[in-house]
């Protein structure tokens, strides 16, 4: 991972119109971006990993790390949908899900620099072993996962059909066919879903006051309105009190670029 990265890093500098002044980087995981150290990245089996030296040692540059989380919310606040808001979280539900928070200008980082891992928040204590957090009961994986169990298990559903060759390996854009085709099985669960994303944003607003919420990630731009509405429908049930409700959760409008211009907007700040 860190060769293809220098990789890259040298194509951009051989091809970029200006010289490269700095680099940002969002890291799937635990990190201390003071520190340049990733406490744990899952994923990727990376645990206590100084990986600031590891590519200053080839690159001869500034680096800046950050949760891949934390520069697309500041992606989002700065340029995106979160742009004019005064306490802002992004949430980001793709393979996993992370979150993000920037209060009053500032990436909130927490004392431990570990803030936003919304994903490991615990939403069913005596659920069963690996379905307990938000993570593992809302994340594409979880979903992909149920909806595989239940077509085995002879629930009636389109997807198979759908995926054709590629099932069971069942991507954001065949889920997001399944619900622009109404697929029963597929709705369900879809719902079921932002049903608990919908209580996981609402204990968050409700602990922190938040304005305005970003919900991104490869799922969420997949899909359609529905999904969106729904975890709405369910954050205005769940939260407290009632003057929260004002809270605006919108779509995420950068897509991809956002971390992208999250991190390179953090490079930026670093050396001015």
């Amino acid at each position: 991972v860190i060769d293809r990265i220098v990789e890259c890093i040298d194509h951009l500098s051989k091809h970029s119109k200006s010289p490269l002044a700095a680099v940002g980087l969002g890291i799937p995981g635990a990190v201390d971006s003071r520190q340049g150290l990733v406490l744990e990245a899952v994923n990727l089996r990376w645990k206590n990993l100084r990986l600031d030296i590891e590519l200053k040692r080839r690159i001869k540059l500034p680096i800046v790390l950050d949760n891949d989380v934390n520069v697309g919310t500041w992606g989002a606040y700065r340029l995106g949908a979160g742009k004019g808001a005064e306490n802002l979280m992004g949430i980001f539900i793709g393979t996993g899900i992370g979150g993000g928070f920037v209060f009053h200008g500032q990436l909130f980082h927490g004392h431990y620099k570990t803030a936003g891992e919304i994903g490991h928040t615990i939403l069913t204590s005596r659920g069963p072993v690996g379905l307990q957090t938000l993570e593992q009961l809302a994340s594409r994986t979880a979903i992909v996962n149920r909806l595989i169990q239940m077509v085995n298990a002879n629930h009636p559903s389109s997807l198979p059909k759908l995926a054709g060759k590629k099932w069971p390996k069942i991507r954001s854009k065949v889920l997001a066919k399944a619900m622009k085709s109404n697929d029963e099985l597929t709705l369900h669960i879809l719902q079921d879903a932002a049903h608990h994303v919908g209580i996981a944003i609402a204990n968050a607003v409700t602990l922190l006051s938040i304005d305005r919420v970003v919900v991104g990630g490869g799922l969420s731009e997949a899909l359609d309105s529905r999904w969106l509405r729904w975890i709405n429908e369910s954050f205005q049930q769940h939260v407290f009190p009632n003057i929260c409700k004002r809270c605006k959760i919108v779509p995420s409008i950068l897509d991809d670029d956002a971390g992208f211009l999250g991190a390179a907007l953090l490079a930026r700040k670093s050396i001015t």
